[in-house]
Protein backbone atom coordinates (compact mmCIF):
# COMPACT_ATOMS: atom_id res chain seq x y z
CA UNK A 1 0.00 0.00 0.00
CA UNK A 2 1.59 3.26 -1.12
CA UNK A 3 0.50 6.78 -0.29
CA UNK A 4 -0.43 8.88 -3.36
CA UNK A 5 2.46 11.11 -4.43
CA UNK A 6 4.84 9.11 -2.25
CA UNK A 7 6.84 6.00 -3.04
CA UNK A 8 6.93 4.94 0.62
CA UNK A 9 4.52 2.21 1.77
CA UNK A 10 1.94 3.27 4.37
CA UNK A 11 0.73 1.14 7.28
CA UNK A 12 -2.90 0.82 8.31
CA UNK A 13 -5.86 -1.55 8.39
CA UNK A 14 -8.46 -2.57 5.83
CA UNK A 15 -11.38 -4.96 5.65
CA UNK A 16 -12.40 -6.93 2.56
CA UNK A 17 -15.81 -8.47 2.05
CA UNK A 18 -18.02 -10.14 -0.49
CA UNK A 19 -21.65 -9.64 -1.40
CA UNK A 20 -23.89 -11.82 -3.54
CA UNK A 21 -27.29 -10.79 -2.20
CA UNK A 22 -28.34 -8.14 0.30
CA UNK A 23 -25.72 -8.71 3.03
CA UNK A 24 -21.95 -8.18 2.91
CA UNK A 25 -19.67 -10.67 4.67
CA UNK A 26 -16.54 -8.94 5.99
CA UNK A 27 -13.27 -10.75 6.70
CA UNK A 28 -12.27 -8.50 9.61
CA UNK A 29 -9.43 -6.12 10.40
CA UNK A 30 -6.33 -6.86 8.33
CA UNK A 31 -3.15 -4.90 8.97
CA UNK A 32 -1.05 -3.63 6.09
CA UNK A 33 2.65 -3.25 6.86
CA UNK A 34 5.30 -0.86 5.54
CA UNK A 35 7.63 -3.44 3.96
CA UNK A 36 6.48 -2.59 0.45
CA UNK A 37 5.80 -6.28 -0.21
CA UNK A 38 2.50 -7.50 -1.56
CA UNK A 39 0.09 -8.41 1.22
CA UNK A 40 -2.20 -11.38 0.65
CA UNK A 41 -5.36 -10.21 2.37
CA UNK A 42 -7.94 -12.93 1.85
CA UNK A 43 -7.32 -16.54 1.08
CA UNK A 44 -10.64 -18.16 1.88
CA UNK A 45 -13.15 -20.61 0.51
CA UNK A 46 -16.82 -19.69 0.73
CA UNK A 47 -19.56 -22.26 0.31
CA UNK A 48 -22.59 -20.05 0.99
CA UNK A 49 -23.86 -16.84 -0.50
CA UNK A 50 -23.64 -13.66 1.58
CA UNK A 51 -27.22 -14.13 2.80
CA UNK A 52 -26.43 -17.62 4.16
CA UNK A 53 -27.97 -19.71 1.39
CA UNK A 54 -26.33 -22.15 -1.01
CA UNK A 55 -24.24 -20.76 -3.84
CA UNK A 56 -25.80 -20.77 -7.28
CA UNK A 57 -24.93 -19.33 -10.67
CA UNK A 58 -26.86 -16.12 -9.89
CA UNK A 59 -24.64 -15.49 -6.85
CA UNK A 60 -21.53 -15.74 -8.97
CA UNK A 61 -23.02 -13.42 -11.58
CA UNK A 62 -23.88 -10.87 -8.85
CA UNK A 63 -20.63 -11.21 -6.88
CA UNK A 64 -19.25 -7.91 -5.58
CA UNK A 65 -16.02 -7.44 -3.60
CA UNK A 66 -15.82 -4.55 -1.15
CA UNK A 67 -12.82 -2.84 0.44
CA UNK A 68 -13.18 -0.65 3.50
CA UNK A 69 -10.50 1.41 5.23
CA UNK A 70 -10.58 0.91 8.97
CA UNK A 71 -9.99 4.14 10.90
CA UNK A 72 -6.37 3.55 11.88
CA UNK A 73 -3.00 4.19 10.29
CA UNK A 74 -2.42 6.28 7.19
CA UNK A 75 -5.40 8.13 5.75
CA UNK A 76 -4.03 7.51 2.26
CA UNK A 77 -4.11 3.74 2.04
CA UNK A 78 -4.95 2.28 -1.33
CA UNK A 79 -5.49 -1.22 -2.64
CA UNK A 80 -3.94 -1.77 -6.05
CA UNK A 81 -5.25 -5.20 -6.97
CA UNK A 82 -8.13 -7.48 -6.08
CA UNK A 83 -8.99 -10.75 -7.73
CA UNK A 84 -11.50 -13.50 -7.17
CA UNK A 85 -11.02 -17.08 -8.21
CA UNK A 86 -14.26 -19.04 -8.67
CA UNK A 87 -14.48 -22.81 -8.77
CA UNK A 88 -18.19 -23.55 -9.19
CA UNK A 89 -19.53 -27.06 -9.60
CA UNK A 90 -23.35 -27.20 -9.68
Amino acid sequence: VVSPGDSSPAAGSIDIGYKTGTATIWKGDTSIDTTGNYNLIVSSTFTTDSDGGGLDLGDITNLQVGVERIASGSTQLRVTEIYVEVDYTP
